[in-house]
């Protein structure tokens, strides 16, 4: 029932956010022909199914999942995250990964997320307090993405050389700066 949910609302996000493209990841133990079929007739629909997830996560405007650790990586990136609930079945449901996620359980609700989403100029996931102190029950040091921090720290280092006392060249900062930005 789940599945019958999600490919209902595949072509239907589709055709709504036509100029964004949907990034379909099955689970790994789910037939990939299934979503082989429902994503060819969908012109701005990509089938991912190897590889890792983070360089797509990262480029979402939001990601939409249900009981998948994807829904946890998203999270922990600070990317906008939903839950798709169509149906609730708490027997199957893992903790963290619909827990941590902004639940919807329509297509309105999921639609309206996904706008909310696109809109805001730089998307991030809030978290409930609940959610925050479940997440880190699992995680520490969730509060800001680790990458950020750093590039704040050598931003600082630029603008004020006295902070090391020069003991790190400019070019290595340079260097080091331009790495962490690929992340």
């Amino acid at each position: 029932e789940i599945f019958e949910g999600f490919r209902q609302a595949m072509p239907k996000i589709a055709a709504k956010f036509d100029d964004h493209t949907m990034v379909v990841r099955p689970h790994p133990s789910e037939d990939g022909d299934t979503y082989r079929e429902i994503t060819e007739s969908i012109e701005n629909a990509q089938l991912e199914h190897a590889g890792s997830p983070y360089t797509w996560i990262l480029g979402a405007n939001a990601v939409i999942h249900n009981n998948s650790t994807i829904g946890v990586e998203s999270v922990l990136l600070d990317q906008p995250t939903f839950a798709y609930c169509p149906v609730e079945d708490p027997e199957y449901e893992l903790i963290l990964p619909n827990k941590v996620s902004r639940k919807v359980t329509s297509y309105d609700e999921l639609e309206t997320g996904i706008s909310e989403a696109i809109e805001v100029e730089s998307p991030s996931h809030e978290l409930s307090g609940n959610q925050h102190d479940l997440l880190e029950s699992y995680f520490r040091n969730t509060d800001a993405n680790g990458a950020k921090r750093v590039t704040a720290v050598i931003d600082g280092v630029e603008q004020n050389d006295t902070w090391n006392n020069g003991n790190l060249d400019v070019s290595a900062k340079k260097r080091l700066k331009r790495t962490l930005k690929r992340f």
